[in-house]
C-alpha cells in the first residue's frame, strides 16, 4: 500500500454515523477499505474510499461528506500529486506528510494489515513572485 503513488487518489474518513458515510460512497460507486484509528489509547473505526472520479468530484463529495456528517476534516489526495491533504468544512487544505510506524502519540495512527501510519501537518512554503508581495522592512 503506497499511499503517496501519484496515479491513485483516496479519502480517509472517521464519523460516529461512519456506516452511513459508506452507504453514499458505495452509491457513489466508491470501493471501500475499513482501517482502524487509534489516539490515545482509543480506537476508531475508519475508512480509505478510492474510486474513477476525477479530482473535483472527489473533492466535492468530501466536502458534502464532512458537511452532512458534521466531520472537522478528512484525509485526501488527489490524483496526480504525490502529498496527502487535510480538507476542512469550509474546502481549506493543509498539507500533512506520512510517518509510517508512528510513535507519537499526539498523531492519529491508522492500522492496516499490520501496517501503521499517521499524518503530520507540514510546513506550507510560500515564494514571492512580484514587487507587491514585499512588504516594508522584509
Amino acid at each position: 500500500m503506497n499511499l503517496q503513488e501519484k496515479n491513485t487518489s483516496y479519502v480517509i474518513l472517521s464519523s460516529d454515523r461512519l456506516d452511513d458515510m459508506i452507504s453514499i460512497l458505495y452509491a457513489k460507486e466508491y470501493q471501500i477499505i475499513p482501517i482502524k484509528g487509534y489516539y490515545r489509547g482509543q480506537f476508531e473505526d475508519s475508512v480509505i474510499a478510492f474510486g474513477r472520479v476525477d479530482n473535483d468530484n472527489l473533492r466535492k463529495d468530501v466536502l458534502f461528506l464532512i458537511n452532512h456528517f458534521h466531520q472537522e476534516c478528512a484525509i485526501i489526495k488527489y490524483l496526480g500529486e504525490t502529498f496527502v491533504k487535510k480538507i476542512f468544512k469550509d474546502g481549506s487544505e493543509k498539507p500533512l506528510g506520512i510517518v509510517m510506524y508512528n510513535t507519537d502519540a499526539d498523531n492519529i495512527s491508522y492500522l492496516y494489515n499490520g501496517v501503521s501510519f499517521s499524518f503530520v501537518e507540514q510546513v506550507r512554503y510560500w515564494k514571492p513572485t512580484k514587487k507587491e508581495d514585499f512588504r516594508v522592512g522584509m
